[in-house]
């Protein structure tokens, strides 16, 4: 259990929602934001919708001083917040955002972990950390909003540590992201060959999304001699894919009545063509 910490309280209004986000510091001085009021905020149905579809570094627990005493509380990294952002599909993302960069960081950056004045050296370790792992996510990531956003933290970090910082065309995205594209575009008419061949992979009825339980995916694959990605690569790739409704959502299984799968769920493209065997292999 980590150490208890008094949250920095924040309001966001919009039109007729309130929602409180409480935001703490971690031991390396990054803010972490309560999952629940990211949720609220952002208006998912609940926490556990939201936080399932980000990446195991962008969530954690984190002792939290409330009203009815210390608990462990699930939170969220600034990443995990702009990769929330940009899956709601709710009016309210957007006037968060702007509050968010415009109101509360630079509030936190001034009055909490990025205060400059007096830094004690333990601070400046703290801030150096954050810094290499604010590099670190900017080249995890081929997506533009969260890089801008990322590297708008790194300029603010780097300012309090009175060091310069790289120019964000200098950050070359990590082999991973840079070739996302073609690994989802390789999933993608995997899974087209696989149906247009007679095997089950869409476990969604009926046919309005595209729902594929990943293990059963990756078996037909090698089934049919299909070269795929497996692991972080791929889910990372499928993460960014613009077609992404869900990641682990919950579908009944079209071939085995009563058993639920784990499945990524996407949308359909309006026009499917005959696709021809996947060849040749996707690192």
């Amino acid at each position: 259990m980590s150490t208890p910490t008094k949250p920095q309280l924040f309001a966001f209004e919009q039109d007729n929602l309130l929602a409180n986000v409480r935001v703490v510091t971690s031991a390396l001085g990054e803010p972490l934001f309560v999952a629940t009021d990211i949720a609220a905020a952002l208006e998912y149905r609940d926490a556990h919708n939201m936080i399932r579809n980000l990446d195991d570094d962008e969530r954690s627990t984190h002792t939290v001083s409330t009203r009815g005493g210390d608990q462990e509380l699930s939170v969220i990294t600034e990443s995990g917040v702009y990769s929330a952002i940009l899956r709601s599909r709710k009016p309210s993302a957007k006037k968060f955002k702007k509050w968010l960069t415009s109101e509360v960081l630079p509030s936190i950056r001034k009055t909490g972990a990025y205060q400059r004045d007096g830094l004690s050296l333990n601070k400046q370790v703290e801030l150096q950390r954050y810094s290499h792992k604010l590099l670190s996510d900017i080249s995890k990531t081929a997506e533009p909003h969260i890089r801008n956003m990322l590297y708008q933290d790194l300029q603010a970090v780097r300012g309090w540590l009175g060091t310069d910082t790289p120019p964000l065309e200098s950050l070359i995205i990590s082999g991973v992201a840079d070739n996302s594209l073609e690994i989802a575009e390789a999933f993608f008419n995997a899974v087209c060959y696989l149906e247009q061949n007679g095997e089950l992979v869409n476990q969604h009825t009926p046919k309005t999304q595209l729902a594929v339980h990943i293990d059963s995916f990756l078996a037909l694959c090698e089934k049919h001699n299909i070269p795929m990605v497996k692991g972080r690569a791929l889910t990372r790739a499928l993460r960014q894919s613009p077609r992404l409704i869900a990641a682990s959502h919950n579908v009944n299984s079209t071939q085995v009545s009563g058993k639920v799968l784990k499945c990524w769920v996407f949308a359909l493209e309006q026009t499917i063509d005959v696709v021809e065997q996947p060849q040749g292999e996707v690192q």
